[in-house]
């Protein structure tokens, strides 16, 4: 979620408080530092929540006022649009059963765990043909 994260604490209840935007969280990178009191970072879809976070605010709920500055408004609850880890599937829970036919869909989620490869098994074809005199259409003697 494309926002500000923030202590869930500093959330205000009935008023528009301005915050200080002391850095930038972008996915696949984390924001070295510590969010203190009245204070936010910039955070990217997938980025890794900074540390003394515990909230985002959408940036479409926010006003940004100039680079260092952020205004927002009451409305918002501790926790939200902050995913957990493992929060989706529980760890020791069954993905995939054997057998199933891997589909474009399941590619995705396979390397939202991680695996570039997994280990599959071609479905077996079989073929039956038959020659000969001695054999006989069913039914017949």
């Amino acid at each position: 979620m494309d926002g500000y994260a923030m202590r869930g604490a500093d959330l205000p209840d009935d008023r528009i408080q301005s915050f200080e935007i002391v850095g930038t969280a972008m996915a696949g990178a984390s924001f070295e530092g510590d969010c203190q009191t009245g204070q936010c970072v910039r955070i990217m879809t997938g980025a890794i929540m900074p540390e003394g976070t515990d909230t985002v605010v959408m940036q479409e709920q926010s006003e940004r006022i100039d680079d260092t500055t952020v205004r927002i408004g009451s409305g918002h609850k501790l926790g939200q649009n902050v995913r957990q880890a493992g929060e989706d599937i529980a760890l020791g829970t069954t993905v995939f059963n054997p057998g199933r036919k891997i589909t474009a869909a399941d590619l995705g989620i396979l390397a939202s765990f991680g695996f570039a490869e997994v280990a599959v098994k071609r479905k077996i074809r079989v073929a039956f043909f038959s020659t000969g005199d001695e054999l006989r259409s069913v039914g017949e003697t």
